[in-house]
């Protein structure tokens, strides 16, 4: 009976000093994620914030201050767009924003997948997920375009990377597919 007692005792007492080494350890893994947000985030927004406002893309456009925007694709294409005359970067109230020419409408979609099945394109988040028909994403982007969407063609800025090596020589004669590389590449997209 001594000895069970005694391996009880032995057993609080391992899990008080378990207990008592783990909780700074915690602690101080709190603090390090702490700094590292306010390195990361906290501390940039005023910097970013002033570099934002004197940025031609919130002179030309007013579009509200959200954080990270200097960091936003669409401000750092802006300035390349702006080169191209037959281009124009349309930003709405919600933050979402299209590329648009005379007759078409230019969306980046955040789908990583492209696949040819059936002769048309299906797109998805990851492999084995549920698929959308490229045809289908005009209704799809309908309700966040602020365009006749009827009356333009339905354009998506893609990069070869989201094909796979057999698709992409079909998808580079698909009319629906523009190819960009980066940013830079918007002061020549002609459509």
């Amino acid at each position: 009976m001594e000895h069970k007692h005694n391996s009880n005792i032995g057993k609080r007492l391992l899990a008080l000093l378990l207990f008592i080494v783990t909780i700074p350890l915690v602690i101080v893994g709190v603090v390090f994620l702490g700094i590292i947000y306010v390195l990361t985030t906290v501390l940039p927004s005023p910097v970013e914030r002033i570099i934002y406002k004197k940025s031609e893309f919130y002179k030309e456009l007013k579009a509200k201050y959200t954080l990270g925007i200097t960091r936003n694709f669409a401000f750092k294409s802006y300035k390349y767009v702006k080169q191209n005359e037959n281009l124009e970067l349309v930003v709405q109230d919600e933050g979402y924003y299209y590329y648009k020419t005379n007759n078409s409408i230019l969306v980046i979609p955040y789908y990583p997948r492209y696949e040819y099945e059936n002769r048309e394109w299906m797109i998805s988040m990851d492999e084995g997920k549920s698929k959308l028909r490229v045809a289908d994403l005009k209704g799809t982007f309908a309700p966040l375009i602020k365009e006749n969407i009827d009356e333009l063609d339905l354009k998506l800025l893609v990069k070869e990377k989201f094909f796979k090596e057999h698709h992409l020589l079909l998808a580079k004669d698909d009319p629906v597919f523009v190819f960009y590389k980066n940013e830079k590449d918007f002061a020549s997209i002609k459509i």
